[in-house]
């Protein structure tokens, strides 16, 4: 096999094998989904609990529950969002 062969080979398996990847990748919609924490809005009205979306490095979604899929899901738990922090004693 010659050198030429030899790399017509290697680049036309490099191509394959990055066609069959681009292929085989999935679409989501958000790149992080941060799924039951407490929401506050703003507009003075009563928290709740819902999502936040984002993707691209931008918020995209905040509500009650993000439609679409997300690349990577991070819950939070119902204790991370009830506990208080304790402030050292000065006495």
């Amino acid at each position: 096999m010659t050198v030429r062969a030899a790399i017509a080979i290697g680049i036309s398996a490099l191509l394959t094998a990055t066609a069959a990847s681009a292929q085989t990748q999935n679409h989501f919609d958000y790149d992080v989904l941060i799924r039951g924490g407490t929401i506050y809005d703003g507009s003075g009205g009563a928290p709740y609990v819902g999502d936040v979306a984002i993707r691209a490095d931008r918020i995209a979604y905040v509500g009650p529950h993000a439609p679409g899929a997300p690349a990577r899901v991070v819950m939070i738990p119902l204790a991370a969002s009830i506990r208080r922090m304790r402030l050292p004693s000065t006495r």
